[in-house]
C-alpha cells in the first residue's frame, strides 16, 4: 500500500477533518458481507469484533484474537465484520526512537488482516477492515465508531461493537486515572455498555486471559469490584481463553526478542521472536529495519 496515501489520511485524521478512515478492507462494502444481497431487515443486530491495539508490531496473539468467536450463548451470536483499529493518540503510550511509525504500523496491520481475511468463515460472509482513530479511549473510540458505522448500515439495524482486549489492557478500561474523575469514570462507562433503549451506545467487551497479567485470584478480585460486576453479571464483559503460546506472546517480547537475537554471540543460532509474528510480518519488519535492525 501507498505510504504516501496512509500519511495523508493519517494527518487528516490527526487535524480533526476525519474522525475514522478505513485504510483498508477485504471488500469494498465493508462492514457489509461481500455478498449480492445487502444487509437486510432479518438481521436487526450487527456485532462487529474491533480489536484495538498498538500493533507495535502485531503479533500471532492478534491474529487469534481477531480470529476469535463471538462468546454467545446461540448459535446466531456471531461476528457479521471484523476491524483492526489504531489510535494516533494513545492514552498512556508514548512513541519511542525506536517504535515503529504510525505508518509502518498500518503497513504491518495490512498485513495481519490479509491473513484475518484469508482464515475467515466463508459461510455466513464475513468482511475485515483496518482503520484508524484520533482517540485514546475506549469509550471514545465507541462513540466515533458508531457515528461513523450508523448511516453505513439500514436504519433498523442495530450496530453493536464488541472490543476485543488484553487482561492488561481491560485493567486500564476500568481504572480511574484514565479519567478525570471517578464520578466522569462512571457516567461514561455506563454509557458505553447501556442498551440504546437505555440511552447508551450497548458495546460489549470480550477480554482474552493473558499468562503474564492476573492471576486467576487476581482475576476474580478484578471481576468482583463495584465498577466491574455489574457489567459482568448483565453479559456486557465476557473473558475467553485462547491457546496457551498466544497467551504468553506480546509486542513487548516481539521486541525485546529482536535485540536479543541481535545482540547474540552465535549468528548461526535461530531467532526465537519470528515464529510469534506471522511470516508476512516477520518479512516485513526485517525488510523495514525496524525495532533495532540495522
Amino acid at each position: 500500500m501507498d505510504s504516501n496515501k496512509i500519511a495523508d489520511v493519517i494527518d487528516r485524521v490527526k487535524s480533526a477533518k476525519s474522525p475514522v478512515e478505513i485504510i483498508w478492507s477485504s471488500h469494498p462494502k465493508w462492514p457489509q458481507p461481500a455478498s449480492i444481497e445487502p444487509v437486510g431487515t432479518e438481521l436487526h443486530t450487527f456485532r462487529i469484533s474491533v480489536l484495538d491495539s498498538s500493533f507495535n508490531p502485531p503479533t500471532l496473539a492478534h491474529k487469534t484474537l481477531a480470529l476469535s468467536s463471538y462468546p454467545g450463548e446461540s448459535q446466531g451470536d456471531i461476528y457479521q465484520a471484523h476491524l483492526l483499529l489504531l489510535s494516533v493518540r494513545n492514552a498512556d503510550k508514548i512513541l519511542k526512537q525506536r517504535d515503529a511509525t504510525f505508518i509502518q504500523r498500518v503497513e504491518m496491520m495490512v498485513h495481519l488482516a490479509e491473513d484475518v481475511a484469508q482464515n475467515l468463515p466463508t459461510q455466513p460472509p464475513t468482511t475485515v477492515a483496518v482503520a484508524v482513530i484520533d482517540e485514546p479511549s475506549f469509550v471514545g473510540k465507541s462513540t466515533k465508531l458508531h457515528a461513523y458505522l450508523r448511516p453505513r448500515l439500514p436504519d433498523d439495524v442495530q450496530v453493536k461493537l464488541t472490543f476485543v482486549l488484553g487482561t492488561d489492557t481491560i485493567t486500564r478500561f476500568f481504572a480511574p486515572r484514565f479519567y478525570s474523575s471517578q464520578e466522569i469514570m462512571l457516567q461514561s462507562i455506563q454509557h458505553f455498555f447501556l442498551q440504546p433503549s437505555q440511552g447508551g451506545e450497548g458495546s460489549e467487551i470480550v477480554c482474552a486471559r493473558r499468562a503474564s497479567t492476573l492471576t486467576p485470584q487476581e482475576e476474580q478480585e478484578f471481576l468482583q469490584t463495584d465498577e466491574v460486576k455489574q457489567w459482568v453479571s448483565a453479559g456486557a464483559v465476557k473473558l475467553i481463553d485462547i491457546g496457551e503460546e498466544e497467551a504468553r506472546m506480546s509486542s513487548t517480547s516481539v521486541r525485546e526478542g529482536i535485540r536479543h537475537s541481535l545482540g547474540c554471540a552465535d549468528p548461526n543460532e535461530p531467532p526465537s521472536w519470528d515464529s510469534t509474528c506471522s511470516p508476512r510480518v516477520a518479512k516485513y519488519i526485517k525488510d523495514q529495519f525496524l525495532y533495532g535492525f540495522e
